[in-house]
């Protein structure tokens, strides 16, 4: 769902109006406009899933396939030994998790920096991955 408001105030989803601690002036429209797009779970437990970061592409470019990560737990910060699995979700074979990799690189707000390429063949898919070393940089 997607709500644009002119002016301002903070949608009450339970109340389905706008609450705004503003003196609604004549003249001053408030318009809201929403767009209600069809939504559903496409992985299931016990496993959490996730995609991370704003700006990346979680869609190839058929809208055919999410990438995701995998991970056995939630509720806590990541520990060094913790490990991720990626993936992605075939939107057009009930929802299949097929699984890429693993890593060890990865936070809950970003991920692992997954994302699609653009620009990329939506007919085949592949994983780049870099290791740096930064002992000498200390």
């Amino acid at each position: 769902m997607f709500f644009s408001v002119s002016g301002s105030g903070v949608y009450d989803e339970k109340a389905r109006e706008i609450k705004t601690d503003e003196k609604l002036k004549i003249g001053v429209p408030y318009v809201i406009l929403a767009v209600f797009s069809p939504c559903r779970a496409i992985t299931k437990g016990p496993k959490h899933h996730w995609f991370g970061y704003y700006d990346k592409l979680q869609f190839d470019p058929s809208c055919r396939y999410v990438l995701g990560m995998e991970v056995d737990f939630a509720g806590r910060s990541p520990k060094p030994d913790d490990v991720i699995k990626i993936g992605m979700v075939d939107l057009q074979d009930n929802d299949k998790w097929i699984e890429l990799g693993s890593t060890h690189a990865w936070c809950w707000q970003q991920g692992c920096m997954l994302q699609w390429i653009s620009g990329s063949d939506s007919e085949g898919y592949g994983m780049i991955g870099r290791e740096i070393s930064l002992s000498a940089a200390f």
